[in-house]
């Protein structure tokens, strides 16, 4: 102890001495070593806390709750909570004004939590609250006084801000078998939550565990898929309404599970898009579409499809979509006219400007544009104006409508595309009288499943040989499915 009151850290060594004509005696050293020990300390804590907020950070979560938990025991909850409408405060009145938010927040955990209870920072705007010896009620509870302290207001950038979070609840029950089964249930019912609305408190509905656990392992099935090349291609030939004949094809990705057996696009892709596989899946597609050309081009030569549609989506549309293009057609020896990029009108809506640059570079590069699913959602005809797009795809709801002698949609689509000097292609043409409709109203191209069903590329090039000048088959619109789909 020093007289100012403070403390020394000290190591004491002997080392054993022995003089002639003194004898034996030792020698001692002394080492302050106050300033490592601190040192250290502070970067154990570093180690284990939020920088910003001083809370405990995701490691020190992770083995505050292995500590705790004991299998087949219950009493332990978690609270995940995730503030509401954060990136409003960070992009209206910056990041200073957000990390101060954050802070606050901090603060009114801490206060209104049990002593013993630990509250931490999972990363972002997310927070966890770790509890013992309570039961659900009283979690719940818990989370009502949370969701109370957070709610009054602080003063941010001269602005008077309410945060309110979304908190997910779960408590320690039989078929949780590690701490990370915990943590990871409490972050599904914070997403339910989340999905109800904002300010919500939800405890685990455990029929949605089973399904967001579902969700992880077929996510988990995609990657491996992905990686194996195992999402497969079929082709769906596309016919002109002048001459009957197709030159172009639709590239459509299909994924059949070893245990679950085929599986939709309608689930796959978005499921791609939510688990950031949508980038590996893209690439995939454009390069096996490119590839199945080149191997086409050496089968049939000037009878091969000219031309290949391949959709991308709107997480796609970036500022690498040129150089994945680009990369696919010179690995395959192709020139960009034999693509054609497809992208949903809701896509280029997000940000009609961005959009338009990459679309021009596409364009500049001879890769042909089509919006696809067009009037199906919001849009601007004014943005559509100037979009470098070549084509329209008429969705096949409006299509369908011309069975019950509804034309005006699709009458409307076809007079705007041509308005605009861009060509149409109608979808989902399942009848002879509704390929004979839109060849009237002026389709410039038809797709559907009375005209030629998706192939396999080996099936395709077979149906492309039985229709090849000299072959023998008529250079007009089919008029039945065909059979050869493989």
């Amino acid at each position: 102890m020093l007289q100012d009151g403070g403390e020394r850290r000290t190591v004491i060594r002997f080392a054993h001495l022995f003089t002639p004509g003194v004898g034996a005696g030792f020698v001692a050293t002394i080492e302050d070593i106050t300033e490592r020990l601190a040192f250290e300390t502070t970067l154990a804590h570093q180690a284990n806390h939020d920088p910003l907020t001083g809370l405990p950070n995701r490691t020190l979560l992770a083995g505050h709750v292995a500590e705790r938990f004991v299998r087949g025991a219950s009493g332990l909850a978690c609270l995940f909570l995730d503030l509401d409408d954060f990136k409003v405060v960070n992009d209206s009145l910056g990041h200073a004004a957000g990390d101060e938010l954050l802070v606050e927040v901090a603060d009114r955990l801490r206060a209104v939590v049990r002593p013993g209870d630990l509250v931490a920072r999972f990363g972002g705007d997310e927070f966890v609250v770790v509890c013992e010896d309570v039961d659900e009620d009283d979690a719940v509870a818990l989370a009502q006084r949370i969701g109370a302290a957070l709610a009054a207001p602080v003063r941010l950038g001269g602005v008077d801000v309410r945060p309110h979070a979304s908190v997910g609840v779960t408590v320690q029950a039989e078929e949780h078998t590690s701490p990370d089964d915990l943590i990871r249930d409490c972050d599904i019912a914070m997403y339910q939550a989340k999905s109800g609305g904002k300010g919500r408190i939800t405890v685990l509905d455990h029929r949605a565990r089973a399904e967001a656990r579902d969700k992880l392992r077929l996510v988990a099935d995609l990657r491996d898929a992905i990686e194996r090349r195992e999402i497969t291609l079929l082709y769906q030939p596309i016919f002109g309404t002048v001459d009957g004949s197709s030159t172009a094809v639709e590239a459509l990705a299909r994924w059949q599970h070893a245990e679950r057996g085929p599986i939709s696009p309608v689930t796959f892709v978005p499921l791609a898009e939510e688990s950031g596989l949508i980038g590996p899946l893209g690439s995939l597609v454009l390069d096996e579409t490119c590839r199945q050309l080149a191997e086409w081009d050496a089968l049939l030569g000037p009878d091969a499809p000219g031309r290949a549609n391949v959709n991308v989506s709107a997480l796609q549309l970036d500022d690498n979509l040129h150089g994945l293009v680009v990369a696919a057609l010179d690995r395959h020896g192709l020139h960009a006219s034999r693509l054609s990029i497809e992208i949903t009108e809701s896509a280029l809506m997000q940000d009609p400007a961005a959009a338009r640059a990459i679309l021009q570079q596409l364009r500049d590069l001879g890769v042909q544009l089509a919006i696809d699913d067009f009037g199906t959602g919001y849009s601007s005809l004014a943005y559509l104006r100037h979009l470098p797009v070549d084509c329209l795809k008429v969705d096949r709801t409006f299509v369908a409508e011309l069975a019950e002698g509804h034309t005006e949609i699709t009458t409307a689509v076809i007079a705007l595309a041509g308005s605009l000097g861009l060509c149409t292609v109608a979808e989902g043409v399942e009848t002879a009288e509704m390929a004979e409709q839109l060849t009237r109203l002026g389709a410039t191209y038809l797709q559907g499943f009375h005209l030629a069903q998706p192939m396999s590329g080996a099936g395709a090039a077979a149906w492309y040989a039985q229709r090849a000048p000299g072959a023998g088959s008529p250079a007009t619109l089919p008029t039945r499915p065909t059979p050869e789909q493989t």
